[in-house]
């Protein structure tokens, strides 16, 4: 299993596609909404509802843990693997792309530098910095930070490909 937190900036597959790029934090809710359906639309290219993936997420506290994993019964996932390393929780969850709580992870993501969005359409609050979600058989990867813009992993160049054709790809050091 890999234990792999932050995708990396040297791995010559690794792009990020800006959601985004208003400098601005002042934002619509309408304008919000329109942000995760492309995220939405990015994750369904990318995983299809039956896959398996690995969620992964770091966290300070056991808060995260125990939240997201008593929501879930023994059915919804495959296995989680949970360890403390310099004082921050590492959580790795398998479970099936199509799991409502992933969903809810991705718009707690989506919202978490707009508290009152958050709030006023009932998206739960997800005390982590990023979230990566990998296709177990594929091995493409992506990291969800906030509503501004994600990092992917190809494994396959055909699905690079299909990508750069729709969306604007930057490798994650031309963001300096």
């Amino acid at each position: 299993m890999n234990y792999n937190y932050d995708l990396s900036f040297e791995n010559l597959n690794t792009f990020d596609i800006e959601l985004f790029d208003d400098e601005t934090l002042e934002l619509s809710p309408t304008e919000l909404l329109k942000r995760e359906e492309q995220l939405k639309n990015i994750l369904n290219s990318l995983f299809n509802d039956e896959q398996e993936i690995e969620c992964r997420f770091s966290s300070i506290s056991n808060f995260t843990k125990n939240r997201l994993l008593s929501q879930l019964n023994s059915n919804d996932y495959n296995s989680v693997l949970c360890k403390v390393e310099n004082g921050v929780l590492l959580t790795t969850i398998t479970i099936k792309f199509k799991h409502e709580k992933i969903r809810k992870l991705v718009k707690s993501i989506i919202t978490s530098d707009f508290p009152d969005f958050r709030k006023e359409l009932n998206y739960p609050k997800f005390h982590a910095d990023s979230l990566i979600l990998t296709d177990i058989e594929r091995k493409n990867s992506i990291q969800l930070f906030d509503d501004r813009y994600v990092r992917i992993n190809f494994s396959e160049e055909e699905t690079q490909l299909k990508f750069a054709n729709k969306y604007k790809l930057e490798r994650p050091e031309d963001w300096g």
